[in-house]
């Protein structure tokens, strides 16, 4: 996976994910002890993640030097590994501990050492950063290198509790046989919605039952993790880099936390006090409504479709009566699946894929191939859609932990149901679905509402610097420039040619990071950087 990608199950509901808040991920974590961690076979590693957190007193929160669990190229920044284990619940005395990966590449010591940089993991909620073995080396040594140990800045890296390497993982994994099986079926999402609501159930019912408590997993425990972790590595402040989700962890230690960070810069904002389903039905029809717009603005494409949107709605429509059927080899499994391709699963597929802005670019020719039948390029999205949704390691049920703690306490249903009645009809009757089926799995689901303060702004001083994509499917950019008030040493990009997420996608997108991190308020004049955002 591309770390800090949050994903289409993730998020807040998605349309047609039919999951009650899920996403991607990646491998099974390390274990061991403080000396030998290279013998743990992989089928050891999986067998401790499933189990629930071990009972320990609270003062016996530590952090763990491991071994590494992947291989390091000589020529890598200095890489260490960790495991930080705290409290499940931070408040109980009798906490069992529960543990997340940590992974530090040191900067060359320099005479005055920068302030180092915390990355808060993937996002999502219950999106891992990336630490499997296979994946871990495709990125580590690259991403994020400009703006910390190239420039002298240690660099820490973390999946938060309950996600990837984290022990435990909370993964609902009764959805993915259930999802694969629906595939095959000609189902509209009121029916997806039948299996989902027993496969959630029979997820939260198991998990409580190995003595998980699902209510410690949010946002306001991960910022308690982080301040223990801050403190077990002797770092008196650091500067946070938070991208989707993982901004609102950064905004919660803003929030708790403030004396300890010296500058925050947040890729994709979640803003606790926006009210994201309050208008999500809006929101998603602007996502699919930018994607024709840009290609009416392209001669490339509107020569070929003439009329877009009409070319576009009619297709879903045409295939939600006569869906195409059809075999694909799952992307990262020896199976082959049988998928029945209708209009409202199109829908879902093609709003995975807005979340990297190359995309738009292909819809004249996904239209054209459907028109007649064909996958063509829609093949590979789909591959990416199904990735997504079967990926083993994805935090699922701490994604719906986090959901029902601090997201839907705040949610106005009957107001988004009575905007959702307004949508075109090929997305009016799934989006009230789904949002009657979040309100309903919440109410089941055992976490108890989080208080009124995780719905209110952040309100603080630390200098923020702001980065979106102005093609942003799931988070508005007017939701940015509504909250820039609470933050009064602040500034902002808007990238019109991205989506979701910049570092590493965006060549400008570290170069802003670095600079701002040295400059703060000031760091425009220190920019030099090939394709900035006009």
């Amino acid at each position: 996976m591309k770390p800090g990608r949050s994903s289409v199950r993730s998020l807040a509901v998605q349309l047609l994910a039919v999951v009650f808040i899920l996403s991607s991920g990646c491998s099974s974590p390390p274990v061991g002890n403080d000396t030998d961690l290279s013998s743990t076979a992989r089928n050891g590693i999986n067998a401790l993640a499933a189990i629930g957190p071990v009972s320990a007193p609270l003062n016996s929160a530590k952090l763990e030097t491991v071994e590494c669990w992947f291989h390091i190229p000589t020529d890598a920044p200095m890489t260490s590994c960790y495991r930080m284990h705290v409290p499940e619940n931070h408040d109980r005395a009798d906490s069992p501990l529960i543990n997340f990966p940590v992974i530090k590449l040191s900067a060359e010591k320099a005479s005055k050492p920068k302030t180092p940089v915390l990355h808060l993991g993937g996002g999502g909620p219950g999106n891992p950063i990336g630490f499997d073995p296979d994946a871990v080396g495709l990125w580590l040594w690259s991403w994020y290198q400009q703006m910390s140990v190239s420039d002298q800045r240690d660099l820490y890296l973390i999946d938060p509790r309950g996600v990837g390497l984290a022990q435990p993982v909370l993964v609902c994994k009764e959805y993915i046989p259930a999802f694969l099986g629906s595939l095959s079926r000609n189902l509209t999402v009121e029916q997806e919605i039948i299996w989902n609501t027993e496969v959630n159930q029979q997820c939260a019912e198991r998990l409580t039952a190995s003595g998980i408590e699902l209510g410690a997993y949010n946002s306001f425990s991960i910022a308690r993790d982080m301040e223990l972790l801050r403190r077990a590595f002797d770092i008196e402040r650091w500067n946070l880099y938070g991208v989707s989700y993982g901004s609102r962890y950064a905004l919660t230690i803003a929030r708790e936390f403030p004396d300890t960070i010296d500058a925050m810069v947040l890729d994709a904002t979640v803003f606790p006090n926006v009210r994201y389903m309050d208008n999500y039905a809006t929101n998603l029809e602007q996502a699919f409504n930018r994607l024709i717009k840009v290609c009416n603005e392209s001669s490339s494409c509107s020569n070929v479709l003439e009329d877009p949107e009409q070319r576009f709605w009619n297709l879903v429509r045409k295939l939600q009566r006569n869906p195409i059927r059809t075999t694909i080899k799952h992307p990262q499994r020896e199976q082959q699946i049988n998928l029945v391709l209708n209009g409202e699963r199109f829908l879902s597929v093609f709003y995975n894929a807005l979340y990297d802005a190359a995309q738009f670019s292909d819809l004249p020719e996904v239209i054209t191939s459907l028109e007649n039948n064909e996958l063509g390029i829609f093949e590979q999205k789909i591959n990416d859609w199904l990735a997504f949704q079967t990926d083993e390691d994805y935090g699922d049920a701490s994604a719906a932990a986090h959901y029902c703690h601090e997201e839907s306490p705040f949610i106005n249903y009957k107001q988004a149901i009575e905007t959702a009645s307004g949508l075109r009809n090929e997305l009016r009757t799934p989006t009230i679905a789904l949002l009657r089926f979040n309100q309903q799995q919440c109410e089941r689901w055992p976490v108890k509402p989080a208080g009124a303060i995780e719905g209110e702004p952040v309100i603080t001083r630390i200098p923020t610097l702001f980065l979106h994509g102005a093609l942003d499917p799931v988070l508005p950019v007017e939701n940015l420039e509504l909250q820039l008030s609470y933050f009064s040493q602040s500034a902002y990009e808007i990238f019109p040619d991205m989506s979701h997420s910049i570092v590493g996608v965006h060549p400008c997108g570290e170069s802003m990071a670095q600079a701002f991190y040295n400059f703060k308020l000031g760091f425009r004049a220190h920019i030099n950087c090939i394709g900035q955002p006009q």
